[in-house]
């Protein structure tokens, strides 16, 4: 039979884990610090899974299935590949690793071993991003728009919302096709600009002619490090245990630092938060941003209204949450950790969501209070 073991994050997190002990029984155990990915190339990631034999018998082969999350806590997971775990003696361990594609958005694909399919969007889906792709074309061809950056024409799009600044109603002709088209272009973009900033720009930062490099700057989660930054999750038998973690962070000493995560997969859900690890000790503040504005303030330095966040205390979060972290290290610190262990009221099932921050870490790294 097959058992992983997540490392405890609270008391009733480790109660919970107990049961699933004594349900499984013994056999093959993968603890969340056997779970280790680095980059080996800007867009290859190697993971690599330690799997102990906890029977005083030889284990049969098992298979070991891979998933992938953006980075956050209780997030949706979408499959990635599926591993043969081979034969391991008894009170032994084997190591079982394989490589994944990084593409442009950051997502991960497998390369070698039995890969599982990601799911297509529907058709509904497509019929959208088609017509997202087709209105955005228009605009690009208009020349006010044709030098401008994603984050321009977006910011232009939700001036016209808020009445500030030039209006797209002025910028574009009066014919009748421009007054549909603007029409299209408010609509569909004024609830989601923000709130689905990830999947909107990926699909149309081509269309825009926004090089790779901006794209990632919309993701707060690709393009600040030189390594992938996300969750992998891994399953054999019905047991998983799943590693959140950003790795060789760029922090810099002496002013406030911010970095996002995702958090929530269903409504209704409330969740707790407990800081631990040398990094605990630097002045920490954690924030649950406010859509669809909360990323963008928050990464730019901006002071904005959203909600504080107290240790211990239950906050209730919709789906795909931001929760912004602002670390103020010493001025003297050259590295450190942060772990936010969070626990899911309804089953108390707890995630530990790592950062490992190093002031000499390549990348730009974590945002600063002056926006860069």
């Amino acid at each position: 039979m097959s058992m992983l073991l997540e490392n405890e994050v609270s008391r009733s997190v480790a109660a919970s884990v107990n049961e699933n002990v004594e349900r499984g029984g013994a056999g093959l155990c993968v603890e969340r610090e056997d779970i280790e990915f680095h980059n080996v190339a800007p867009d290859r990631l190697r993971i690599e899974v330690t799997v102990h034999n906890r029977l005083d018998v030889a284990s049969r082969p098992e298979t070991m299935r891979l998933q992938f999350a953006a980075f956050g806590a209780f997030v949706p997971w979408t499959p990635l590949q599926e591993l043969r775990v081979p034969r391991i003696r008894a009170g032994g361990s084997r190591l079982v690793s394989t490589e994944a594609m990084i593409r442009a958005d950051g997502s991960l694909a497998a390369i070698d071993g039995r890969a599982r399919s990601v799911a297509r969007p529907d058709a509904a889906a497509l019929r959208a991003l088609d017509r997202d792709r087709a209105v955005l074309r228009a605009i690009r061809r208009d020349k006010q728009f044709r030098s401008m950056s994603v984050w321009q024409v977006m910011a232009r799009i939700v001036q016209e919302q808020l009445g500030e600044g030039v209006s797209v109603r002025k910028a574009l002709s009066d014919t009748e096709a421009a007054e549909r088209l603007k029409l299209n272009v408010l609509n569909r973009i004024r609830a989601k600009v923000f709130f689905d900033y990830m999947e909107f720009s990926r699909s149309t930062a081509g269309v825009l002619g926004a090089p790779g490099a901006e794209a990632h700057r919309q993701d707060p989660n690709t393009g600040r490090s030189v390594h992938w930054i996300g969750n992998i999750n891994v399953l054999i038998g019905d047991k998983d245990v799943e590693r959140h973690m950003a790795q060789a962070l760029r922090i810099y000493p002496g002013v406030a630092n911010r970095c996002v995560f995702f958090l929530g997969d269903k409504a209704g859900e409330s969740y707790s938060f407990e800081l631990k690890g040398p990094g605990a000790e630097w002045v920490t503040k954690l924030s649950m941003l406010e859509r669809p504005w909360g990323f963008r303030y928050f990464a730019g330095g901006y002071e904005g209204p959203w909600k504080q966040i107290q240790p211990g205390d239950w906050l209730g979060v919709e789906p795909r949450g931001q929760i912004g972290i602002e670390i103020s290290p010493p001025g003297d610190a050259t590295e450190g950790g942060l772990s936010i262990e969070v626990c899911r009221k309804s089953d108390k099932r707890g995630a530990v969501v790592e950062f490992d921050f190093s002031e000499s870490a390549a990348g730009t790294g974590c945002y600063t209070v002056d926006g860069s």
